[in-house]
């Protein structure tokens, strides 16, 4: 491989940010394209889909319920990102010593394999008409507070030139 300081930048980029480890079985989110391991996502997705479910109200319909470790972005699905899995092996043929054990390997696969449902599906009750209600008067406050925000920068910026 090139030098050891680009071998090292590449390991960065090839590290999940989830198990601090080498990728393994990586998957790519959609929309952010941040990657990481399949098992590692798919336990991130069923603590948040526990904690969804199990929330004391139901979140509201526009809000996101998977988000990306990383960057919080909603996640609409996962891909199999073949650049970064070619990378991977490349990496990985390059420096043996970095592969993961047999024991390792075993554990994330007895949590993902490729082919596994990482979304998982949510049972969450419809909200209730009070909910809706409630949503839509949190959503006009906040409108409001934003517009009175807007004005005194406003106002503030106008006062200073």
């Amino acid at each position: 491989m090139g030098s050891p300081k680009h071998s090292v930048d590449l390991e960065k980029e090839l590290t999940c940010s989830i198990c601090a480890d080498l990728l393994y079985r990586p998957l790519t989110l959609l929309d952010c394209l941040h990657t990481f391991c399949g098992a590692c996502v798919k336990e991130w997705f069923g603590w948040q889909a526990a904690a969804a479910e199990n929330a004391p109200t139901p979140p509201a319909p526009d809000s996101p319920v998977f988000t990306c470790p990383s960057c919080r972005a909603p996640v609409r699905d996962t891909r199999r990102n073949a650049t970064v899995s070619t990378l991977l092996d490349m990496f990985l043929a390059a420096n043996p010593d970095k592969v993961r054990s047999d024991s390792e390997k075993a554990g994330m696969d007895a949590k993902y394999k490729p082919g596994d449902v990482v979304l998982p599906r949510l049972n969450i009750p419809e909200r209730t008409p009070e909910q809706l209600r409630l949503d839509e008067e949190e959503r006009r406050l906040i409108d409001e507070v934003r517009a009175v925000s807007l004005q005194e920068a406003i106002a503030e910026a106008e006062h200073r030139a």
